[in-house]
């Protein structure tokens, strides 16, 4: 111990130091407290303390930087990084390592070769808890709960106490450690160790041990799988970190301090010094070390099941897929068998089949119906996904806080609110472009902006459908992907459209990615829009590999002529832009060994990627069409409002780069958007009523301004009278000529005059103009023969005739009246009853169905015509019969038995002849009539 300042040997004097590890003492404060103000006065009554946040603020705003980077980059990053084969190598090199010993997996820490120059951290450790006990003796509940949780890690053998003199293994370093606080949970209070903690100048354990390759491209994976599975179910491993044991060498490289009597201050013998036996929480490389021992321990089995936990296992979250109940329920119990095997108990399953949940023991099942999976909310009694949008408050706005707060307002890996996130983005590279310093303040302007933008993404939320398509019953899958790009954002989106056997087509937004313009080099927006393009094919590869559906067409989508027209071109071009046309073909090529590729041009208002590039606002996101996808993606291609690009000719591409396309549906890029909603109501009627109100509110607030809408019409109130209707029926009718291919129509008809009448509706004038017809019928109005408007109105014709055939044209119909029918449909239904009752299930020749309808008439028609009781003396009762046959009687006369005679037995008919005793005793019969006759 270094002699040079007294307060030093008076404050650490009862205080033994391992001997193994090299330690500093501090002549000022910076060595051991480096602070925001910088040097600290240094006198006995002072109590130093290491902030890590001063310590470690460096760290965060870069590891924030290299979050928002990786969740951008998911899915559409094709260039690996230079070391990434090497990490790779690494971690199967440190797989091998990983034991099992007594029914418990044993993995060591992957240390770096500068492990040799890691010092024990023990000033600092005694520094931080030299504030934590003060900060806790003001408080009995939380020393209380520390104590407590600490003292059950140890009866729990998740740590052991040690002497100070001992020394072995790699390395030793003391792990400072604090409290979070989290009222009204179940575990209000939990201990976090600090392994990024360190002295001045000095490596933290963090920055010694390898951090293995990220894992939140397994989200990514996992994610994709998790949103098209018809029956899931989800678990997690009960404190997966602590169940992994470090082998003894390296647990002195998790030393941390407490004190044994918390009465006391924290010197002397009141110091007890405690290592973990597990991997505890907190250290940088812990995931990574939990994913390896687990595949290490799963690589023992070859059953699909744990193939499957393998591919879908991220850190201690585990992800079922099953074909239906039954098959869930037994990869519950093989994957509880495989995690007991290593000490692990697997447990909170939950499933989207309530059955499954019902049958899973309690012990094992989830509380709750809506959890957690991987970041995203899951409400499993309805399957959807949810996103929430929070923040948190700052004291000052800065630069490294809007970062933080642009990564914690929504965890979205697959990026369903980018849209909502794009001004976000954008602001920050605004900020950069001002260089300003990570804590500098904002200005007022920026800060107003910033809360603007803030405010417009807070408190947002939506449910979206957990299975974007279905395996069961599916006949056709559709990938359809849009890209698009502004002067600040290239975006891309994919979605997918399920064709079913029960003739339904629906569409799902599946997952989407957005990346900012690069900051120093001015583009042009045909060469963000090729960038767009890129990301897209990327996304659209990756999807085909990743995700496990097999895709029947894949499709991409762009409004951008020029950027088409490059990728189909065989001129020479600029260097960025050939690289990128070749990358985007080599992309295409490898897509097409799966599944061809159609690319299609797609006019701008239809780019649904459009709203990722220049923002959505909070008021119309809840029902937006990003969510659904475009309407048309559910109709047939032959509807589509796209151009497929199809590859150039030579001689056509030199003359120019125009791209070189077939229309899909002429005239369907320069229709105009829809004003009245006829998609949306079914009703024609209602549709006219729809129109007139709206109609009238605009003749109201524009006071007569807006002639065209006025068409001579007076402003009523209440229902909307016959002249308001015939108005709005001539506006939709506009309309729905407007959406058609008009100029073929008027070529079709060379020796018609087609035109325009008095209120802009196209009529066809022909020969009927001398007939004393009506108006309409001498000049019919051109309506599409696919056209939404037309089918409209079919179907209320349809329905006002009652939906009679074309044949068919009644006047009155006395069966519609409720008293009609009812004598006659109940004589068939006594018909059908002993139909039935005779017949059953048999089958019958014609001739005995002949007979059987012939006694069942007669049975009909002499029942009584009125009812008899038992009392009445009526000689004869009158039947149906009677008015016809007079007291006829239907059916054979039995004779009775005491009227029969022996000699003249009556006949009764030959049964079949089935055996040779029947044949003789037949003939045998035959012979006594002959004789006897």
């Amino acid at each position: 111990m270094n002699p040079t300042s007294s307060m030093t040997q008076s404050r650490f004097s009862n205080i033994k130091r391992p001997s193994g590890g090299r330690t500093k003492t501090a002549q000022n404060a910076e060595v051991i407290s480096p602070n925001l103000e910088g040097k600290a006065p240094t006198n006995t009554n002072t109590i130093l303390v290491a902030t890590p946040i001063v310590n470690t603020a460096k760290e965060e705003y870069k590891q924030d930087i290299k979050n928002l980077y990786e969740l951008e980059s998911l899915g559409i990053k094709v260039d690996k990084d230079s070391d990434e084969e090497a990490v790779l190598q690494f971690m199967n090199n440190y797989r091998s390592t990983i034991l099992t010993v007594n029914g418990r997996i044993t993995a060591g820490f992957p240390f770096l070769d500068n492990v040799t120059q890691l010092k024990s951290n023990f000033n600092v450790a005694v520094k931080r808890l030299q504030a934590l006990i003060r900060i806790l003796q003001n408080d009995s509940e939380k020393m209380n709960l520390y104590n407590e949780a600490l003292q059950d890690y140890r009866h729990q053998g998740i740590i052991e106490e040690v002497h100070e003199q001992s020394t072995a293994g790699v390395t030793t370093f003391y792990l400072p450690h604090r409290h979070v606080w989290t009222p009204g949970k179940s575990t209000q209070l939990r201990v976090v160790f600090d392994a990024s903690s360190h002295a001045k100048g000095e490596l933290s354990l963090n920055d010694v041990i390898h951090q293995g390759y990220s894992l939140t491209s397994c989200i990514f994976d996992i994610l994709l799988k998790f949103r098209t599975y018809d029956y899931t179910m989800v678990a997690d491993i009960q404190k997966a970190f602590l169940q992994i044991q470090l082998p003894i060498e390296h647990r002195d490289a998790t030393r941390f301090l407490w004190i044994k009597d918390t009465s006391k201050p924290p010197i002397g013998s009141n110091i007890r010094y405690y290592r973990f036996c597990r991997v505890p929480f907190g250290i940088n490389a812990g995931p990574a070390i939990l994913n390896q021992a687990l595949l290490k321990h799963l690589e023992s089995f070859t059953n699909n099941t744990f193939r499957e936990i393998s591919d879908m296992l991220y850190v201690d979250n585990v992800i079922l897929e099953g074909k239906n109940n039954e098959e869930l329920l037994k990869k519950y119990h093989e994957s509880k068998e495989v995690f007991n095997k290593v000490g692990m108990n697997l447990r909170d399953y939950l499933s989207n089949s309530a059955q499954v949940n019902y049958k899973i023991p309690a012990h094992d099942r989830a509380t709750s119906n809506d959890i957690k999976v991987l970041g995203l909310h899951w409400y499993s009694n309805d399957d959807q996904i949810g996103l929430i949008c929070t923040t948190k408050s700052f004291t000052k706005t800065t630069k490294r806080y809007v970062l933080s707060q642009i990564n914690g307002l929504c965890f979205d890996p697959l990026g369903l609110l980018t849209p909502l996130l794009t001004t976000a983005k954008t602001f920050l590279q605004d900020l950069h472009k001002k260089k300003l310093a990570w804590d500098d303040p904002l200005s007022k302007e920026d800060s107003d902006t910033w809360d603007a933008i803030k405010k417009n993404m807070v408190h947002f939320s939506i449910q979206l459908p957990r299975r974007v398509t279905q395996q069961e019953g599916c006949t056709s899958r559709t990938l359809s992907m849009f890209v698009d790009s502004s002067k600040r954002v290239y975006a891309c989106v994919a979605y997918i459209t399920t064709d079913t056997q029960a003739g339904e087509r629906y569409t799902r937004l599946y997952c989407a990615k957005s990346k900012v313009a690069p900051i120093g080099t001015t583009q042009t927006i045909p060469k963000l829009e090729l960038l767009a393009i890129f990301i897209g094919m990327n996304l659209l590869e990756y999807i085909v590999t990743k995700s496990g559906l097999k895709f029947d067409k894949i499709n991409l989508f762009s409004d951008s002529t020029i950027a088409l027209a490059w990728i189909h071109s065989k001129k020479r071009l600029s260097f960025l832009v050939a690289n990128l046309t070749q990358k985007i073909q080599l992309t295409r090529e490898r897509l097409e060994q799966y599944r061809h590729v159609q690319i299609y041009h797609v006019p701008t208002e239809e780019n649904v990627a459009d709203h990722a590039t220049r923002g959505i606002s909070h008021a119309e996101a809840s029902n937006h069409v990003w969510f659904k996808g475009p309407r048309w993606l559910n109709e047939q291609e032959q509807h589509w409002p796209v151009r497929q690009i199809e590859q150039p000719s030579q001689a056509e591409e030199e003359d120019s780069l125009a791209i070189m396309a077939t229309m899909v549906t002429p005239l369907t890029l320069t229709r105009q958007p829809r004003i009245w909603p006829t998609e949306a109501v079914s009703g024609y009627d209602k549709l006219k009523r729809i129109v007139a109100y709206s109609l009238r509110f605009v003749r109201k607030i524009s006071k007569g301004k807006l002639y065209q809408l006025d068409e001579h019409c007076e402003t009523f109130s209440g229902i909307p009278n016959a002249q308001e209707l015939i108005i709005a029926e001539r506006h939709l009718l506009r309309e729905e000529q407007q959406q058609s291919d008009l100029q073929s129509f008027i070529n079709s008809c060379k020796n018609k005059t087609i035109k325009e009448d008095l209120h802009g509706i196209t009529r066809k004038f022909g020969r009927l103009q001398n007939s004393d017809l009506n108006y309409d019928t001498i000049n019919p109005i051109y309506l599409p023969r696919k056209g939404l408007l037309n089918a409209r109105i079919a179907a209320q014709l349809h329905k006002d005739l009652f939906h009679c055939g074309v044949n068919q044209l009644w006047n009155f119909i006395p069966p519609a009246s409720s008293w009609m029918g009812g004598a006659w449909e109940r004589m068939v239904g006594t018909v059908k009853r002993a139909l039935l009752k005779t017949i059953g299930r048999r089958k019958i020749s014609e001739e005995i169905f002949s007979t059987v309808l012939c006694e069942i008439e007669a049975a009909v028609n002499s029942r009584p015509l009125t009812t008899i009781g038992e009392a009445a003396d009526i000689d004869e009762v009158l039947r149906p019969i009677d008015f016809v046959y007079k007291n006829i009687r239907h059916g054979i006369e039995v004779i009775r038995q005491e009227e029969q005679h022996q000699e003249d037995p009556p006949y009764q008919p030959t049964p079949e002849i089935s055996t040779q005793l029947d044949a003789k005793k037949a003939i045998s019969d035959a012979e006594k009539l002959t004789n006897k006759f």
